[in-house]
C-alpha cells in the first residue's frame, strides 16, 4: 500500500470511528432520558427569548448561540461600530478571512479592483460566498489565471443594506453544495426597508488620491402593507496611483534589501546605500566609480538604488551581436558591452550615443540598483483606477399571512483601468526573438535572408543607419566598425503605448442576477413547515481592450532608408519596387492578407519608426501608422432552481424534544465563454502569441437531507445535546463526461450547563474545477523560469539535496550551468484537461465555548471566550501547473525521474526547448488551525467606582488564528509534503484586539492586528545557519514580528444622522520604526483615512 493511501485510509478510519462513537453516544442518551421521570418543575426560570433564525451551516432554524459549527456572526451594530464601508471591510478583518484584491487591471485578471473572499488562504474558489444564503453569479474571468471564474465580486453586494454577515470557515458542502470546502461566507441583508437613506464615503489614499462613492437607498411599503419595494443605487470612482506619483515610502530608493552574494551564490546579504560589493567589475560597469579594487558601491553615482532593467532600457542599448546572455563578452552578468567596454544609449536626440551607467549588479540577470537610465519601474500601477455604478432592486409581497413573493435584481456596471504594466511592453531583446548575425551579413543587407531578425529580437542597426548621429558614427568607428557594419538594439518600448507606461489596459465588466421565487409556511397533519422555492438567473460580461503594435506595419516602419525621390528618411515600403517585408520575405503582392487580414496600406502610408531613443516627437506619424486597439472578452452565465422545506417530523418525537429536519433539491449550471480577439487569434500583434478562444459549461444537480436530533436535556452536565446529520447526493456533469458524488456532515452540540458548552462537526466535502481549468485551449505560451538545475539555483528550494541528486541524474553539470530560461523565456503550450476530477475534501472541527453566569462575575462584566481546532484536508485538488512548478516538482521530489518531468523537454546541453503546462488533480493540503474569540464589557463608570451609566460602556474583543500546520504537496506525494507553518510566509499567529467605548451617541475604537514573525526559509537555515545575513552583519533566520493599528470613531446624531470615521495606520508609519524589523524591509503607504457620512430620511 502507498504512503498516500495509508494516510488517507488511517484518516477515514479515524472519522469513521468518531461517527460511531457519537451514534453511540446518542442512543445510550436516548435510554437515560426514556427512564427520566418527566415531572414537571414548579419553578420556571425567566429566561430571556432568543429568536431562532437560518443561520449559515443549517437549513433549520434555530438559536444563533448554540450552533455545532464555528459561525461567526458580524452584526449590523458591529459593521456600524467598526465603521465599515463596504461588505470586503468586514471580512478582511478577520484573522482567518481574506479579502483578495486585484489592484492590476491586465487581462490575466480583466478584473482590477474586485475583491473575493477566501478563507484562510486556501483559494477563493473554495471559498462559498452567498447572498440570503443562496448563490451568486461570479464575475471572474474564466480564464488567464483570474481565478475560478465562479468567485463572487464584494463590491457588487449593496453594503448599506447588509443586516448581517456570517462566516463559517469549515466545509458547507452537504448544505449548500460543491465548492464549500474552506467554508462559507453569507451575506443577509435586510428583509425590508421604509424610508431613504443616503451615504457619502471618502477616502484618502495617503495624500496620493482621493476617492468618493455614494449610495443611495429608498424604500417603501404598498398594497396596504403587505409588500415592500427597496431601490440601491450605489457609485464609486477611484483613480489610477502609479509608482512615480506614489510618495517615497512606496517607491522607497534608499531603503535596504537583500541581494546575492556576488562570491557565495547560496548566501543573502542586507545592503544598503553605501554598501561595498565584494566584485571586481568590468570597465562598463566600474566607470569612474570603482574603487582600486574595481568595486563599486549601492548609490554611488548620487542616484538611487532602485532596481532598474539595464539590459533593455527604453531608449535603447546598442550592442555588437544582440546576445545578450549572461555572461556574455567575457562579462560576468550580460553582454551588450562595445569593443571600448563601454555601453551605449540614446536617452537624448534621437539616434545620438552616450555612455550609459549600468548601476550596481546585484545578483539578477538583468537589474542592476542605480543606473541612469530611465526607470521602468516607476511606470508599474500601485492602484488601478475604476469607476463601479451598482442598482439594486428587492420587492416582497405578501400573498396572505403564510406565503409570500419576493424578487432580487442586481445590475452592476464596472469600468476600470490600468496604464502601467511595463512587463506587457514589447521587448527587443535575444531571449525574445533572435538576431543571427551569421547569416544576415549577405550583400551588406540586414534584411536580405528570413533567418536574420524575428520581430522580437535585437533591432538590426547598420553603421550606416539615416537616424544616426555624427557623434554616434564616430563612437562606432572608434570601436572598429565601419559602413555596411551591422550592430542590434536591445529596447523595452514603453513609448509604443498611447500612456507611455508599457500598456493601457480597459476592463468593463456588467452583471446581472436575477432571483425570484416564494417563500413561507404550511401545515400537514397539524405541523408547520416553511418553504422556499426560486429560480435564479445571472450573467457577468466582461471586456478588455488594450493597444497593440501591428506587427506587419511596425517591421515596416522600422525598415527604412533615404528616399532617392525626396532626399528623407522613409519607410522602404513607400519607395522599393518588389519590396520584401524583412521578417516573412512576403511580397508587396502579399500585404493585403498578411496577418490575418491587416495589411500594409498603400505606398505612402507608412510612416520610419527610429528606434534610438524615447518618446520621440518625429516617431508620432509612425506610431499612429502602427498603432491599433484589440479586444477580447468572457461571459459568464449561471442559471438555477432550488427547492427545501424544513420542519418538524410530524407525528414523532424524541423524549429530549422534536426532531427536526430540512430537505431540498438544487440544479445549478454554469457556463463560460472567452472570446479570444481576431487580432491574437491570428498572431497580428507584436506580442503575445496566438491565442484562441474557448467554451464549456458544468452543471451540479443534487439534493440533500439534514436532520437535527435533540438527544439530551435538562440532565446534569447536560442541559442540551443535539446530534445534526446532513447528507447530499451530487452529479456533475460537464462537456464530456459524469461524476456522481456523496458528502455529509455529523455534528454534536452539548451545552453541559449555561457556562460551557461543546460542539463537534465531522463533514465531507467537494469541488468542481472551474471552466479553464476545464476546457482551456491549448494556446501557445512563453515563459521563463529559474531552473533548478541552473548553478544559481540548485542549492535553493524546499528539498536542496533531492535537488541536488535529481539534477546530477540527469546528467546536468551543476557545478557549471547556465540555464537559458532562467533570463528569457521558451516557447510552451499551456491549456485545459476535459478530464479533471472533483476535488475532495474532509473537514473536522471540535470546539468549547465559555459564557460564564456565575453571580461573584457579574460585577466585573460579561465575558464570553470561545476556542475551535479545524483541520481541512483536501487531496486530489486541482492545481495548474507553470513551468517552473513542474521543473520544482521534478527535481525536489523525493522519487526520480516522475510524471512532472515530462512536461519539459531539454536538448543536449541541458537547455530548456519546449514544454507543456495545464491543470491537474495531483495535490494534498493537509490545514489545520485554532479559532479563538474572547469579548468583555463593562460599565465604565462601574470600573473606576463611578455612579452606573454615567460614562458608557468599555468593550474589549480579541480575534486570534493559531496555524497548527499548513502541509502542502503539489506532486500528492506525501513524502513532499512540507509545513511550512512558523515561517513568515504562513505565521503560526495572527490576531486582533479591538478596544471600544461607547458613550450616548458616540462610540470610539482603537483596534491593533498583530501578525506574527517566523523563517525566512527554514529548509535554507537548518541547512545553513549563515544563509541569510542582516543589516547587523549578523546571521538571522527568522523575521520579528509586527503590529499595525487602525482608530475609528461613530457618532449618531439623533435618529437621522450619522458620521463615522476610520483611520487605518494612524501614526503615519513608514516601516523604518523600532516596532517594525528591519530585516523584514516593511514598507507602509502611509495614513488613509475614510469617513462616511449618512443621513436617513
Amino acid at each position: 500500500m502507498s504512503p498516500y493511501m495509508s494516510l488517507k485510509g488511517t484518516i477515514m478510519i479515524n472519522k469513521l470511528d468518531l461517527k460511531a462513537l457519537f451514534v453511540l453516544f446518542a442512543l445510550i442518551s436516548f435510554v437515560v432520558v426514556a427512564q427520566e421521570d418527566n415531572s414537571d418543575n414548579s419553578e420556571e426560570a425567566e429566561e430571556e427569548v432568543i429568536e431562532e433564525v437560518i443561520t449559515t451551516g443549517s437549513r433549520i432554524a434555530r438559536n444563533p448561540l448554540e450552533l455545532a459549527q464555528p459561525v461567526t456572526i458580524i452584526s449590523g451594530d458591529e459593521y456600524r461600530a467598526r465603521a465599515y464601508t463596504n461588505a470586503a471591510q468586514a471580512l478582511t478583518d478577520l484573522p482567518e478571512v481574506g479579502s483578495v484584491s486585484s489592484l492590476s487591471g491586465d487581462q490575466s485578471g480583466l478584473g482590477a479592483g474586485q475583491q473575493v473572499a477566501s478563507n484562510f488562504g486556501l483559494g477563493s474558489s473554495r471559498t462559498v460566498t452567498l447572498v440570503n444564503s443562496r448563490r451568486f453569479v461570479g464575475s471572474q474571468s474564466p480564464t488567464g489565471g483570474a481565478g475560478s471564474g465562479l468567485a463572487v465580486d464584494l463590491n457588487n453586494i449593496p453594503s448599506a443594506l447588509i443586516e448581517r454577515v456570517e462566516i463559517m470557515p469549515v466545509g458547507g458542502a452537504a448544505v449548500y453544495g460543491a465548492d464549500a470546502i474552506a467554508g462559507v461566507v453569507n451575506f443577509i441583508l435586510k428583509d425590508d426597508f421604509e424610508g431613504a437613506e443616503l451615504t457619502v464615503n471618502s477616502y484618502d489614499y495617503a495624500g496620493m488620491d482621493d476617492d468618493t462613492s455614494f449610495n443611495f437607498t429608498i424604500g417603501g411599503n404598498f398594497a396596504d402593507g403587505r409588500g415592500n419595494i427597496v431601490i440601491n443605487a450605489q457609485v464609486e470612482d477611484r483613480g489610477q496611483v502609479f509608482y512615480d506619483q506614489a510618495n517615497d515610502r512606496i517607491r522607497n530608493c534608499t531603503q535596504g534589501f537583500l541581494y546575492e552574494n556576488p562570491s557565495d551564490s547560496g548566501q543573502d546579504i542586507y545592503a544598503n546605500v553605501g554598501y561595498t560589493v565584494e566584485q571586481e567589475l568590468t570597465n562598463g560597469f566600474a566607470l569612474n566609480y570603482a574603487d582600486a579594487q574595481g568595486r563599486r558601491s549601492f548609490g554611488d553615482n548620487g542616484l538611487h538604488i532602485c532596481s532598474t532593467l539595464v539590459s533593455n532600457p527604453v531608449s535603447g542599448l546598442l550592442s555588437d551581436d544582440g546576445y545578450n546572455e549572461v555572461g556574455a563578452d567575457g562579462g560576468p552578468f550580460w553582454g551588450g558591452a562595445l569593443a571600448d567596454g563601454l555601453y551605449y544609449h540614446f536617452p537624448g536626440v534621437g539616434g545620438d550615443m552616450t555612455v550609459m551607467d549600468p548601476g550596481v549588479p546585484y545578483g539578477r540577470n538583468y537589474y542592476t540598483k542605480g543606473s541612469n537610465i530611465y526607470n521602468i519601474q516607476d511606470n508599474k500601477i500601485l492602484r488601478a483606477g475604476f469607476e463601479r455604478k451598482n442598482i439594486s432592486i428587492f420587492i416582497k409581497y405578501d400573498i396572505n399571512d403564510d406565503h409570500r413573493l419576493y424578487f432580487d435584481l442586481y445590475n452592476n456596471g464596472f469600468f476600470a483601468e490600468d496604464d502601467g504594466s511595463s512587463s506587457s511592453a514589447h521587448y527587443h531583446d535575444y531571449y525574445f526573438g533572435y538576431a543571427d548575425k551569421d547569416n544576415c551579413a549577405v550583400g551588406g543587407n540586414p534584411y536580405s535572408n528570413n533567418k536574420c531578425w524575428s520581430l522580437s529580437g535585437g533591432i538590426p542597426i547598420s553603421y550606416d543607419d539615416p537616424f544616426l548621429t555624427q557623434n554616434s558614427r564616430d563612437i562606432l568607428s572608434a570601436n572598429g566598425y565601419a559602413s555596411g557594419d551591422t550592430l542590434y538594439l536591445q529596447r523595452l518600448g514603453v513609448d509604443l503605448s498611447p500612456t507611455l507606461r508599457g500598456d493601457g489596459f480597459e476592463n468593463e465588466s456588467k452583471t446581472q442576477f436575477y432571483n425570484a421565487g416564494f417563500d413561507g409556511k404550511f401545515e400537514i397533519m397539524g405541523e408547520e413547515f416553511t418553504y422556499d422555492i426560486g429560480t435564479s438567473w445571472g450573467e457577468t460580461r466582461i471586456t478588455s481592450t488594450e493597444p497593440i503594435q501591428i506587427g506587419a506595419r511596425y517591421a515596416a516602419a522600422l525598415d527604412y532608408g533615404i528616399n532617392p525621390a525626396t532626399g528623407e528618411i522613409d519607410c522602404k515600403f513607400n519607395y522599393v519596387d518588389g519590396y520584401e517585408l524583412a521578417v516573412t520575405g512576403g511580397k508587396r503582392a502579399d500585404f493585403s492578407y498578411f496577418g490575418g487580414g491587416v495589411g500594409l496600406g498603400k505606398p505612402g502610408d507608412c510612416s520610419p519608426f527610429n528606434p534610438m531613443g524615447f518618446d520621440l516627437r518625429e516617431n508620432d506619424a509612425a506610431k499612429a501608422y502602427f498603432s491599433s486597439y484589440d479586444n477580447e472578452g468572457a461571459t459568464l452565465n449561471q442559471k438555477s432552481f432550488y427547492w427545501n422545506v424544513a420542519g418538524e417530523v410530524p407525528g414523532f418525537e424524541l423524549p429530549a424534544g422534536p426532531v427536526q429536519f430540512a430537505i431540498g433539491y438544487d440544479v445549478r449550471k454554469e457556463k463560460a465563454k472567452f472570446d479570444a480577439s481576431q487580432m491574437a487569434l491570428f498572431s497580428v500583434a507584436t506580442r503575445g502569441s496566438q491565442t484562441r478562444g474557448t467554451t464549456g459549461f458544468f452543471e451540479i444537480e443534487s439534493q440533500y437531507v439534514e436532520l437535527s436530533m435533540p438527544i439530551v436535556s435538562d440532565l446534569p452536565f447536560a442541559d442540551e445535546v443535539r446530534l445534526d446529520y446532513s447528507f447530499r447526493d451530487l452529479d456533475n456533469t460537464n462537456t464530456l463526461r459524469s461524476n456522481s458524488y456523496d458528502v455529509d456532515a455529523l455534528s454534536l452540540y452539548w451545552r453541559i450547563n449555561d457556562d460551557f458548552a461543546f460542539r463537534y462537526s465531522d463533514q465531507t466535502t467537494t469541488k468542481s474545477p472551474n471552466i479553464s481549468q476545464l476546457y482551456g485551449p491549448a494556446n501557445p505560451s512563453f515563459q521563463q523560469a529559474l531552473d533548478p538545475c541552473d548553478t544559481r539555483y540548485v542549492d535553493d528550494g524546499d528539498f536542496p539535496a533531492n535537488r541536488l541528486a535529481n539534477c546530477t541524474a540527469d546528467g546536468i553539470d551543476t557545478t557549471d550551468f547556465t540555464s537559458f530560461v532562467a533570463g528569457g523565456t521558451v516557447q510552451g503550450t499551456s491549456g485545459g484537461n476535459p478530464n479533471l476530477l472533483d476535488e475532495d475534501g474532509e473537514t473536522t472541527s471540535y470546539g468549547i465555548m465559555f459564557t460564564p453566569t456565575y453571580d461573584f462575575l457579574e460585577p466585573y462584566g460579561d465575558f464570553t471566550f470561545s476556542v475551535d481546532f479545524i483541520e481541512i484536508l483536501l487531496t486530489d485538488y486541482v492545481t495548474t501547473f507553470s513551468l517552473i512548478d513542474f521543473m520544482e516538482a521534478c527535481y525536489d521530489a523525493s522519487s526520480f525521474p516522475n510524471n512532472f518531468c515530462l512536461n519539459f523537454q531539454r536538448d543536449a546541453n541541458g537547455q530548456v526547448t519546449d514544454f507543456q503546462v495545464g491543470s491537474g488533480n495531483s495535490g494534498i493540503i493537509d490545514f489545520a488551525t485554532y479559532i479563538y474569540r474572547a469579548s468583555w464589557s463593562h460599565d465604565l463608570a462601574t470600573v473606576i467606582g463611578q455612579d452606573e451609566g454615567s460614562l458608557g460602556d468599555i468593550s474589549v474583543s480579541w480575534r486570534g488564528l493559531q496555524q497548527d500546520q499548513r502541509f502542502e504537496a503539489d506532486s500528492g506525494d506525501p513524502a513532499d509534503l512540507i509545513d511550512k507553518t512558523g515561517w513568515a510566509s504562513d505565521p503560526e499567529w495572527s490576531y486582533d484586539l479591538t478596544v471600544g467605548w461607547a458613550y450616548k451617541d458616540l462610540t470610539v475604537f482603537y483596534q491593533a492586528d498583530f501578525v506574527d514573525g517566523g523563517y525566512v526559509n527554514k529548509q535554507q537555515t537548518d541547512i545553513r545557519a549563515d544563509r541569510y545575513i542582516g543589516y547587523n552583519g549578523k546571521p538571522f533566520t527568522e523575521y520579528d514580528s509586527y503590529w499595525f493599528d487602525t482608530i475609528g470613531a461613530v457618532y449618531n446624531y439623533g435618529d437621522n444622522m450619522t458620521f463615522s470615521i476610520r483611520i487605518n495606520n494612524p501614526l503615519d508609519h513608514d516601516g523604518s520604526e523600532g516596532r517594525y524589523d528591519t530585516n523584514r524591509r516593511l514598507s507602509f503607504i502611509g495614513r488613509t483615512i475614510t469617513t462616511q457620512f449618512q443621513i436617513r430620511f
